[in-house]
């Protein structure tokens, strides 16, 4: 389980994972999901450029042999899944299904590049997009730290859940 429930994109969350026989040194790794995959097979497939060999469980993390929570992790939007390894052990487990982490994944737009003072659409793609989410155009030479009160998205959403475009 994660907390908060859904995390949302680059913000810190809790990994909770319960079992039997959890222990130091296990392992654990989040993948995209493939139908029909099991983690066993996408940590080991070599057409995975980077394949993750999976983070250690360490002594910190575990409340006896039944739960290990990892505190403080970030990752992009998108949906994943969580693969287990118990120590000494050579497959993974699919622990979870799918891990949604909400926020926005992609943008598109329909005049590359844009041209300045010329009219274009910017679509921003994402997970749990919802009104009162707001957006800011920058210049290259700024982050977001520098961003205003932005725009509000409500209005210009479309789509169904979990998946949204504004």
């Amino acid at each position: 389980s994660t907390t908060p429930t859904p995390p949302t994109r680059l913000t810190n969350f809790d990994i909770t994972f319960n079992g039997a026989g959890l222990s130091l040194y296990d392992k654990w790794a989040t993948v995209e999901p493939r139908i029909g995959q099991r983690c066993t097979d996408l940590l080991q497939d070599p057409d995975c450029p980077d394949p993750p060999n999976g983070t250690a469980i360490h002594e910190s993390q575990l409340t006896g042999d039944t739960v290990a929570t990892v505190t403080g992790h970030q990752m992009e939007a998108g949906e994943f899944q969580f693969c287990y390894k118990l120590r000494g052990l050579q497959d993974w487990v699919t622990v979870t299904t799918t891990l949604t982490v909400g926020g926005a994944v992609w943008k598109d737009f329909d005049v590359i590049p844009p041209i300045q003072s010329q009219p274009y659409t910017i679509t921003i793609r994402g997970l749990h997009l919802a009104a009162g989410d707001r957006y800011e155009i920058l210049d290259a030479n700024q982050n977001c730290d520098d961003a205003g009160a932005g725009t509000d998205v409500s209005g210009l959403l479309s789509g169904g859940g979990p998946w949204y475009e504004a």
